[in-house]
C-alpha cells in the first residue's frame, strides 16, 4: 500500500525538480509586470478579441452557419476543454464537434468545416515566417 502511494509521489518529486528552474524565472519576472503600460495591455487585449472574432467568423463561414452563438460557444469550450485534459487539441476538436452537431449542424459537414478551418490556421501559421523573408532581405536582421 505504501509504494502505491510512494510511486505517484516520486514521479512528482522529479518533475517538480526538472521544471523548478522554469518556475522561479517565470516568478522573478512577476515584479516586471509592474512596469507595463496600462494602454499596451488595453491593446493586447483587443488584438487578441480581433483574433478570436476573426476564428469565429472563419468558423461560421466553413460550417456554413447563420448564427453566431452555437459557434461562438463551442469553440470557447472546446479551446478550455483542450488547455485542461490530457488528450489537448483532439479532445477540445471531439467536444467542439459535439456541441455543434447537437446544436443542429449536421455531423459531417461540421467535421469538414473544422477540419478545414483548422488546415487554414495551420497553414497560416507555418506562413508568416516566410513572409518575413522579404523584410529581412530589406531590412537586414531584425
Amino acid at each position: 500500500m505504501f509504494l502505491l502511494r510512494a510511486i505517484p509521489l516520486a514521479i512528482s518529486a522529479i518533475g517538480l525538480y526538472i521544471v523548478w528552474p522554469a518556475l522561479l524565472d517565470v516568478f522573478s519576472a512577476w515584479p516586471g509586470l509592474l512596469t507595463l503600460d496600462p494602454a499596451w495591455m488595453c491593446l493586447s487585449f483587443l488584438a487578441e478579441l480581433a483574433s478570436f472574432a476573426a476564428l469565429w467568423e472563419l468558423q461560421r463561414i466553413a460550417l456554413r452557419s447563420d448564427g453566431w452563438f452555437l459557434v461562438v460557444t463551442s469553440q470557447l469550450a472546446g479551446n478550455a476543454f483542450s488547455r485542461t485534459v490530457p488528450g489537448g487539441a483532439s479532445a477540445g476538436a471531439a467536444l467542439q464537434c459535439r456541441m455543434l452537431t447537437v446544436g443542429w449542424l449536421d455531423g459531417a459537414s461540421t467535421a469538414v468545416g473544422l477540419t478545414t478551418v483548422s488546415l487554414l490556421t495551420t497553414a497560416t501559421t507555418f506562413a508568416l515566417p516566410v513572409l518575413s523573408v522579404p523584410a529581412r532581405r530589406r531590412y537586414g536582421t531584425l
